[in-house]
């Protein structure tokens, strides 16, 4: 048997065997073997030679090597009997000078980074949108490709529509699957400026971080107010540990000696000089994690602390110098405990000097989606999966249906129990089941934060809110906008069109002559 008929057993084996998603990426690894290429991708393209969309891309520039990733937009009917712009659709068209080639060159500006030298074929033509579908291979060096890689693309051309083929069949939202083997943000600013619903967040961070005066962070519960407190001591001068300690979880009989340490001999039990949290952050950043909790007497020795920058240990009269900077967070509204005597005013004061608020996970749906992809691949690879279960943008796309009370900690733990459920099973898709989650009814907003009840803003489809914004000759707020037609605020209709991959009002506007917002 010749090796191309090796070759095609194999390719038609991966196609039948792998979801087609996974199949593409290796029958792509497979030609990569054989050519060289910085960047593949199979594009859209109309008359002008402009991509509308790309269907899948290739390249060298993501961290863990090479990828694929579908981007929305229409799988193209095949129709092997016609040809475009004079091109043979059996054809394969070489470009070693992509800057002398006014057809080629179009691309140019719609790359990720500069090439040099191509080798394309058509696959198909869509009679409807007058676009064809067109498979590119492009190298960074001039002079790339001679005939056999022609050739070579030939051969691969019957694999790539067979694909394409198997794309139709499905729906485009099943074919739209997060790559399990994409880059996973380490670091805590990475994991922060992932998400753009923080992004004013991130700029309190970076101009808090620089100077050494206490924070207070603000949110709900499982909002991630933690990140943002390490966040403030990575990007801080600081020297020291960082030290968090979670006030709620502390007796009220030890909170003194677990904050300010104690000597030797100072009580029944105490075998050993203990240094308290304060000291051990020496130099570094202490997260005081719902201080609210803190009984009043404890918060009256922290505020001489915070004053003074001193602390004395139980049993010993000695002053302790300290150069601590303090941030605290917490998921209560502190101005009413301080109305009702549960919390100091001075303390009160002298913390809420630098002020940041953390946006539930309602506030900003359009990270929902991308938390979604992190926490599916750390998942992944914290359970050392080598064929993990599949998730779907449409399964993704579900997510934005729901309200998320327990905000980012409940998403991570509904996905991670959702991919574990789905093992085991052959060619397994996670599907998320919300029953559950619907069922747990006493899951409303934590003390404190939100306490007057609000109606939970109602599911909107793309649709509706097209036509919500067609009827409002495409006006956002007011009396008369879309977001009041449709019963949501300005800011979360801005937020989920945006989550949902809606053009914004001024490219959608009608000739009607209405203000656009």
């Amino acid at each position: 048997m010749t090796d191309a008929m090796l070759f095609e057993q194999l390719a038609y084996k991966l196609i039948n065997e792998l979801p087609v998603g996974k199949a593409l990426y290796s029958i792509i690894a497979l030609l990569k073997e054989q050519m060289p290429f910085d960047l593949a991708y199979c594009a859209r393209i109309d008359r002008k030679n402009h991509i509308q969309s790309i269907l899948m891309e290739y390249s060298d520039r993501y961290e863990n090597g090479t990828s694929y990733a579908f981007t929305l937009g229409h799988i193209l009917s095949l129709d092997e009997n016609r040809s475009m712009y004079g091109h043979d659709f059996t054809n394969v068209h070489i470009c070693n000078d992509i800057s002398k080639d006014p057809t080629e060159s179009m691309h140019l500006l719609q790359m990720p980074f500069y090439c040099a030298s191509s080798v394309s074929t058509i696959l198909n033509f869509d009679l409807e949108t007058d676009t064809l579908c067109s498979f590119c291979c492009f190298s960074k060096e001039k002079d790339s490709y001679v005939h056999e890689h022609a050739e070579i693309l030939k051969r691969f051309r019957p694999l790539l529509i067979t694909l394409m083929q198997k794309l139709m069949e499905l729906s485009y939202d099943d074919c739209l699957c997060i790559d399990s083997n994409g880059p996973i943000p380490g670091s805590v600013m990475d994991r922060l400026l992932l998400c753009p619903g923080l992004s004013g967040v991130v700029e309190l961070i970076e101009s808090f971080s620089k100077v050494p005066f206490p924070v207070f962070i603000y949110g709900e519960t499982g909002v991630g107010k933690e990140l943002v407190a390490e966040a403030l001591h990575i990007l801080s001068p600081r020297t020291g540990r960082y030290v968090c300690v979670n006030c709620g979880a502390i007796p009220e009989s030890l909170a003194e000696s677990e904050l300010f340490g104690f000597e030797r001999g100072s009580f029944t039990g105490a075998n050993r000089t203990h240094k308290g949290v304060f000291e051990q952050a020496n130099h570094g950043t202490l997260y005081l994690d719902e201080i609210g909790e803190l009984p009043l007497n404890i918060q009256a020795k922290l505020l001489r602390v915070l004053e003074n920058n001193e602390i004395s240990r139980i049993g010993s009269e000695r002053k302790i110098k300290l150069d601590v900077r303090v941030i605290a967070g917490t998921n209560r509204e502190l101005d009413s405990m301080v109305k009702d005597k549960k919390f100091r005013l001075d303390l009160y004061y002298r913390i809420k000097n630098l002020y940041i608020k953390v946006p539930s996970l309602s506030e900003r749906p359009e990270d929902i989606p991308i938390l979604a992809d992190y926490f599916y691949r750390f998942c992944i690879k914290e359970l050392h999966l080598k064929n993990p279960p599949e998730l779907s943008r449409r399964e993704v796309h579900r997510l934005l249906e729901h309200q998320w009370p327990g905000n980012v900690r409940q998403l991570r733990a509904f996905i991670e129990s959702s991919l574990i459920k789905a093992l085991g099973k052959k060619n397994a898709k996670i599907h998320f089941d919300f029953s559950d989650m619907d069922n747990e009814s006493f899951l409303n907003k934590p003390q404190g934060v939100g306490t007057a009840k609000k109606n939970p803003p109602r599911s909107t489809t793309p649709e509706e809110i097209l036509y919500a914004l067609e009827q409002c000759g495409g006006k956002i707020q007011g009396s008369d906008g879309a977001a009041k037609f449709l019963g949501l605020a300005p800011a979360t209709l801005r937020s989920r069109m945006q989550a949902l991959g809606l053009p914004m009002p001024k490219e959608i506007r009608k000739n009607s002559g209405r203000s656009q917002i």
